[in-house]
């Protein structure tokens, strides 16, 4: 069917042709209006690559006929040649009659296949260190930056261009694609790496997916992935645990105890520290609520908000409680549940719960801890000062006489009489009188 100023009268192309082969088309155009004007051609190869007959146009008179040529490589499958005819009018170019034609995959040696033979993800902690892992990948740190490294081979028997294609999601559904190309002889072999420079940021904590494609400039898929690329430090079946590094602080303990905690007794204290990651949008103050329930029931609890910012993707650590610490005064399973609190609203954004410590008795003699034993060094030292004075008592001369009769290193500030009338100022200490100049 015609248009209204010209009639495709015949498009030409071989009914098939070899894959990787040339395939020549040419159309026919009449001008069927009754005055001269312009006239010109596009095409599609399929839905891929676009035809543009030399990008010329011509000038034809009334009944007269116009023809116009472009060629493309014959892909790997079947393919519509379809192409529309245009006239060039006040407004400009008008398209106006088209017409399409088939070509098939003839016999013929050369064929097109391309594989993909490495899946690595590059983890760059910095611009300028990182390690490579192949993907799916986990613990990959928020804040660091990614890139892909994909192996490539032409598999088939045909030189031609291959597309490495690829969309990568984040958790937010946030999406960054691009396409990279290389020619490729039969068996050769090639390496993506993409992007070239520093990667992309992880910013969201989660589960990130990524499509692969390779391709050629018509749009066939020779080889494809489509799944999981990553997850992020603390993910857990594809949701990110925000709320991790449960440990107590134990006072007589150097460093930090993993729970639940074994050995610990009556009358040790601690503390309970954890960390909680902003998973965002944006900065937002961060807060712990907990609740520690004790082997007879009783509950302690409390509840602590940082005035600080923390940045989306960065990580805050509490311990609590913040002053002071908890007194272990029952034997058995002590729980704790905690929720991890985000923005002015306290939105509880993750959650733990389980037990902490499963205390013993105090050891023999009710000393529990290295805090029990400063507690009684002020009833040692008075009685050392009773006993002192009981031996000062039994000696007119003092205690200081005492103690150099029965050997033990005493020091005492005196003054004694002597035979002259005179009195002398010394010193008594370790067994001997040193007396001090006498006065005139």
């Amino acid at each position: 069917m015609a248009g209204t100023y010209t009639d495709i009268i015949v498009v030409t192309a071989p009914d098939s042709a070899p894959v990787g082969s040339i395939v020549d088309v040419e159309v026919r155009i009449k001008n069927i209006g009754a005055f001269s004007f312009f006239i010109t051609a596009t095409g599609r190869v399929g839905t891929g690559l676009g035809l543009q007959f030399g990008d010329t146009n011509q000038n034809v008179g009334t009944g007269d006929e116009a023809v116009f040529t472009d060629s493309f490589a014959m892909p790997n499958q079947q393919v519509v040649v379809t192409v529309w005819s245009w006239y060039w009018s006040a407004e400009g170019w008008v398209q106006d009659d088209v017409g399409s034609v088939t070509v098939v995959i003839g016999a013929g040696p050369a064929t097109r296949a391309a594989a993909i033979t490495t899946k690595i993800l590059r983890v760059d902690p910095t611009v300028f260190s990182g390690y490579d892992t192949p993907f799916p990948a986990s613990d990959v740190p928020v804040g660091s930056r990614i890139k892909l490294k994909i192996g490539i081979e032409n598999t088939g028997e045909d030189t031609f261009e291959i597309g490495f294609r690829y969309v990568i999601t984040d958790p937010g559904n946030n999406t960054e694609t691009e396409t990279a190309w290389k020619n490729l002889a039969a068996g050769g072999i090639h390496t993506f790496i993409q992007p070239t420079f520093q990667g992309w940021p992880v910013e969201l904590a989660g589960t990130w997916h990524v499509l692969l494609e390779l391709i050629d400039s018509y749009g066939t898929v020779y080889d494809s992935f489509n799944g999981v690329l990553f997850t992020t430090v603390g993910t857990v079946g594809g949701e990110p645990d925000l709320l991790t590094d449960v440990k107590l602080l134990v006072s007589d303990i150097t460093g930090t105890v993993s729970i639940p905690a074994v050995g610990l007794t009556v009358n040790q204290r601690f503390q309970i520290m954890a960390s909680g990651l902003n998973p965002g949008p944006g900065p937002a103050n961060m807060g712990l609520n907990w609740q520690i329930v004790k082997p007879d029931g009783g509950i302690l609890s409390g509840v602590r908000h940082e005035s600080i910012w923390t940045n989306e993707g960065n990580i805050q650590q509490f311990i609590e409680p913040s002053i002071g610490s908890i007194t272990i005064d029952q034997e058995g399973e002590w729980s704790m549940s905690l929720e991890l609190l985000r923005g002015a609203d306290d939105t509880v954004i993750d959650t733990w719960q389980g037990v902490i410590l499963d205390a013993g008795a105090a050891p023999p003699g009710g000393f529990g801890g290295i805090g029990d034993i400063f507690s009684i060094i002020p009833l040692m030292v008075m009685m050392m000062m009773m006993s002192m004075m009981m031996n000062m008592m039994s000696d007119p001369r003092g205690f200081g006489a005492a103690a150099v009769e029965k050997g033990r290193p005493f020091v005492q500030i005196f003054t004694t009489p002597t035979k002259t009338g005179k009195v002398l100022k010394g010193i008594e200490g370790f067994g001997g009188l040193f007396p001090s100049k006498p006065k005139q």
